[in-house]
């Protein structure tokens, strides 16, 4: 997330259940998804 904050052209991307929580400044630069990962990568 610091990362995604500091550099203009990152983008961050969570995929983790049960988190889904992106700061504010964030929401532009950011895709959560509430999934197992296990599920959407084989």
């Amino acid at each position: 997330m610091r990362m995604t904050y500091n550099f203009k052209d990152a983008f961050y991307v969570c995929i983790n259940k049960g988190f889904n929580r992106i700061p504010e400044e964030l929401k532009e630069k950011a895709i959560v998804l509430d999934d197992d990962i296990n599920l959407l990568v084989k």
